[in-house]
C-alpha cells in the first residue's frame, strides 16, 4: 500500500522542520524554540514517540506524516550533536526532502558522506534563520 504525502492539503507551509534522530531530540527543542523566538513557524518530529516504544503500524504512520509535513516545508534542517550522527530514519527523510527539491541544511558536519554532501552546512542558528527568511521573501515575491 502506498500513499502520497506530497498532496496533502490538511498541512500549510511550515518554515522549517528539523529531522533529527531521537536521542537529539533536546537539541531539537532548543533550536525549535530559538526559531519560533525569532519568528519562524517550525515542524518537529513527534517528541512523544521513541523508535523502540511504538509499534510497526505506529511508526509507518509516524513517518508518512512527517513525510508529509517536510513536503509543505520550505527547509528541512537536519539536527544532530558534535558526532555527526544520523540514522535510519533521517537518511529515508533526507533523500525524500532531496527528491522533493527541499534546501537542505544542517549545523554540524554530518559523519555520513552520502547525507553531508546533499545539505548545505550553515554556521548558527542564526544563520538557519537569515536562509530561511531570504526563502521566505523570495517565495512571497514569487507568488
Amino acid at each position: 500500500m502506498t500513499e502520497s504525502v506530497i498532496g496533502d492539503t490538511n498541512l500549510t507551509m511550515t518554515d522549517v522542520i528539523l529531522s533529527s534522530s531521537a536521542r537529539f531530540y533536546p537539541i531539537v527543542i532548543e533550536l525549535r524554540d530559538e526559531l519560533q523566538r525569532a519568528g519562524l513557524s517550525v515542524q518537529t518530529p513527534n517528541l512523544k514517540f521513541v523508535a523502540a516504544s511504538v509499534s510497526p503500524t505506529r511508526k509507518r504512520q509516524l513517518t508518512v506524516d512527517f513525510l508529509a509535513k517536510i513536503s509543505k516545508s520550505r527547509v528541512v534542517c537536519v539536527v544532530t550533536d558534535a558526532s555527526g550522527y544520523v540514522g535510519r530514519s533521517v537518511s529515508l527523510e533526507v533523500g525524500f526532502a532531496y527528491a522533493i527539491r527541499k534546501p537542505l541544511v544542517c549545523l554540524q558536519d554530518l559523519e555520513d558522506p552520502a547525507i553531508s554532501c546533499l545539505c548545505k552546512k550553515l554556521s548558527s542558528a542564526n544563520a538557519l534563520i537569515r536562509f530561511t527568511r531570504a526563502l521566505r521573501s523570495r517565495s512571497r515575491v514569487s507568488q
